[in-house]
């Protein structure tokens, strides 16, 4: 017996999973379980295994994960949380900073719509205040064709660790007796600084639910997720002086995206730019370049331009880079906005 779960990592994703295998252990007793980010790995402890029942967590990044559930019609369940939770969880258990942890929870969201686009799955959305925990063990149970009667829910219960537990618990509050993850995660995001969590808003509003994904929704980048071309570890900050040789102004962020067809709006400004220059704007999938732009810049104005691309990996990143083509003697630049849209989604990897 094969149990699948995937989706963000996050103390509700992680929480979800200890509830699957604890169903999995009331009905059958002995189970293995484990957690996967490669197919191979996850090949060679299935074959491997001294259990007949086998509970697995597939991460995000190895896409041809959704290639193998495509061709076998396995079912699998997904469990959603807000943006902000997946930031927080890279952050307290792999101690990396905001931009990289940000960047991975894009990672995990992509992976996971793309997941939910095109397998056999079920969408646990993230829990608000309101949300039972008995239900949702209930659901669970359903789901693997288990009827969930009072000792089964009992013993489920048991296995968790969990006390106390009545029918009006929250699962914000089994989770948080479950583990400290909650807690630490929380902690961590009340450490983050204001500009810190301003772009995590922004991104929380393009990412944080399955719906801003879709196609034809329009989806934000945070302009301060751009990086300094040359001080990699520093944000990019407007205006930028033009002064100098033709040069990388900004580029980044290297969020990552859903397969399919993509457009992307962005809107610049210049000031004080009186020999004029020219402007590539290129969009980078991983360390290659998928579309490019180049325009004029007069002395001043604000100038938007739309530029087409196709995400074919969504473990691959995405950027933005802001190329000046000639040297400069004055000039100020800045970056306004970033806007994406899908156009076309992508059934299958190829």
């Amino acid at each position: 017996m094969l149990f699948l779960v995937s989706g963000v990592q996050s103390p509700y994703s992680r929480f979800g999973f200890a509830i699957v295998q604890s169903i999995a252990r009331t009905v059958y007793g002995d189970v293995q379980a484990g957690n996967f980010a490669q197919l191979e790995k996850f090949y060679e402890a299935y074959k491997q295994r001294k259990s007949d029942v086998f509970v697995a967590f597939i991460h995000a990044g190895d896409n041809r994960v959704p290639t193998l559930l495509q061709r076998t019609q396995y079912k699998v369940v997904l469990f959603s949380d807000g943006l902000a939770q997946a930031v927080g969880m890279v952050m307290a258990r792999q101690g990396i900073s905001f931009r990289a942890s940000s960047r991975r929870a894009t990672l995990a969201f992509s992976t996971m719509h793309f997941l939910s686009e095109t397998t056999s799955s079920v969408l646990y959305p993230p829990p608000d205040a309101t949300s039972l925990f008995l239900p949702l063990v209930r659901s669970l149970a359903w789901h693997y064709g288990i009827e969930p009667d009072g000792a089964f829910i009992a013993n489920v219960v048991a296995s968790l660790g969990l006390e106390g537990v009545t029918a009006s618990t929250t699962v914000l509050e089994a989770m948080t007796k479950h583990s400290a993850d909650y807690d630490d995660v929380n902690a961590v995001l009340q450490s983050l600084t204001d500009d810190d969590l301003a772009m995590l808003e922004v991104l929380q509003q393009s990412y944080g639910s399955r719906a801003p994904l879709d196609d034809g929704t329009t989806l934000l980048w945070p302009v301060e997720a751009l990086l300094d071309p040359i001080k990699r570890d520093e944000a990019f900050r407007s205006p930028v002086d033009m002064t100098g040789r033709a040069r990388r102004l900004a580029g980044g962020p290297g969020y990552h995206l859903p397969p399919g067809d993509w457009l992307v709006e962005v809107v610049v400004s210049v000031a004080e730019n009186g020999s004029g220059n020219k402007l590539l704007v290129s969009v980078t999938d991983g360390r290659h370049t998928s579309s490019k732009i180049e325009m004029a810049l007069a002395a001043d104005g604000r100038y938007a331009t739309t530029l087409s691309f196709t995400v074919e990996d969504p473990s691959r990143p995405t950027g933005i880079a802001f190329d000046m083509r000639e040297g400069a003697i004055e000039g100020k630049f800045s970056v306004q906005s970033i806007r994406l849209r899908r156009t076309h989604r992508r059934d299958r990897l190829e």
